[in-house]
């Protein structure tokens, strides 16, 4: 409790990478709701909590993160809501999983440990290798998922007290696995110990995480949520891990499924840095990765960018036609919620995901129903699952060949089929 008081006391803003108080504001979003927290039925008209979400940069270690103001107990249910399994990501995984083999040429002798491993679709490719993997995914279902596949789960949030019961049970891994987690960590100090206890004399870390830069060139609706806490570039990675006596080795950037860098490091004497780091590294000084004015500049486009999507859909709406928005995850929850795209604007939404079905979107209060719902009598589809717009955009090829159009919102406002200036005029 004492924790969540300071943070919320003005001038008390401290970094959750490096504990400096030496932080500098760049950006206020509006009060939003938690993104992953889909409202039953029966309490439409309930109240539910707001949070605000402040940018700030830290000067010391140079992370970009957001002043969580938010329970760390509620950010962590919130966690317990993601789960990726789309065509793409499961596509992406084997590519990475063959990458990781031809570096390391991991064998039935080696151990793989993954956090957050879902319901264990990467660590399944190891296991048909015959590698030993344990996954330590803290949502229940999702764990059992993965049992069904074979793989060993341990259910619990990772800390040191389960890292140091791994070794003792399993002995040290050769590769520890993260992806797309630790933006989300409230505690990263802890976690960072965690996975260096359970880290062997030559193990190598892989970890993947949305790039800032990505982020603030084009992705503005992504940093809209409360769900990332930080939002990193390699150069605070660098700072962070050296921090556990780590070092990173390779990074790769990569642009599929809105971009990030995906990295390897291990125990800092005994590794050699790639020269991917290191002129990656010197990018990042000349673009300002420590520099409030730069993040201060790219964030302004965020306002632009809602005001275009706000003219193109009160245009379609004085037209008297009917939209959809295809998507009700937690980046479809931020867009809403800033734009206040609510019923005046939005018929209902479309998801594929079961258990968001017949529930109400955070916020807006908008309904969620199948896609299958979509019907002659909608004209446009507002695309809130932008990620996998190829995927969706086949799905949806009935609806345009039937004269539909679908508004896709980032990284600029344009129509599918059509062109950014038929549906921005």
């Amino acid at each position: 409790m004492g924790d969540e008081i300071e943070q919320s006391i003005p001038g008390k803003k401290r970094c959750r990478v490096c504990l400096c108080s030496d932080m500098e504001i760049v950006y206020k979003a509006p009060l939003m709701p938690l993104g992953a927290q889909v409202v039953e039925p029966e309490d439409k008209f309930k109240p539910e909590l707001f949070y605000p979400l402040h940018y700030a940069i830290c000067h010391q270690c140079s992370t970009f993160q957001s002043i969580e103001l938010v329970p760390d107990r509620l950010m962590r249910s919130e966690n317990m809501n993601v789960s990726a399994t789309s065509k793409a990501v499961i596509e992406r995984d084997y590519e990475v999983f063959l990458e990781i083999q031809r570096s390391y040429n991991l064998d039935s002798q080696s151990f793989v440990v993954e956090i957050g491993g879902s319901d264990g679709v990467f660590l399944q490719y190891f296991l048909d290798k015959r590698i030993p993997v344990l996954n330590i995914e803290p949502v229940q279902e999702v764990a059992e998922m993965a049992r069904g596949k074979g793989i060993e789960c341990a259910i619990e949030f990772l800390n040191e007290e389960l890292a140091s019961k791994i070794v003792s049970d399993r002995g040290k891994a050769d590769l520890v696995v993260a992806k797309q987690v630790l933006e989300h960590v409230p505690d990263l100090g802890g976690f960072m110990k965690s996975c260096a206890l359970m880290l062997s004399e030559n193990g190598t870390i892989m970890m993947e995480v949305p790039y800032v830069k990505d982020l603030i060139d084009g992705n503005f609706y992504d940093l809209i949520a409360h769900l990332r806490i930080y939002h990193f570039s390699l150069t605070s990675l660098d700072r962070l891990f050296s921090q556990h006596d780590l070092r990173i080795k390779e990074v790769i950037h990569y642009e599929s499924l809105g971009g990030g860098v995906r990295f390897y490091a291990g125990w800092r004497d005994g590794v050699k840095v790639s020269e991917s780091v290191r002129s990656l590294l010197l990018e990042e000084e000349k673009w300002g990765v420590n520099r409030p004015q730069y993040y201060n500049c790219k964030l302004r486009r965020g306002i632009q960018l809602r005001a275009d999507l706000l003219r193109v859909i009160e245009s379609i709406k004085r037209e008297g036609k009917r939209i959809v928005g295809f998507g009700a995850g937690i980046k479809s929850s931020g867009l809403l919620n800033y734009c206040g795209l609510d019923g005046r604007y939005i018929d209902y939404l479309v998801d594929s995901a079961e258990h968001v079905q017949g529930k109400l979107m955070p916020g807006v209060r908008l309904p969620i129903y199948s896609p299958e719902r979509i019907d002659d009598s909608v004209d446009y589809v507002l695309m809130l699952a932008w990620l996998h717009q190829e995927e969706i955009i086949d799905l949806l090829k009935p609806f345009t060949d039937n004269g539909g159009k679908i508004v896709i919102p980032t990284p600029e406002v344009r129509t599918y089929p059509g062109n950014k200036q038929e549906v921005a005029k």
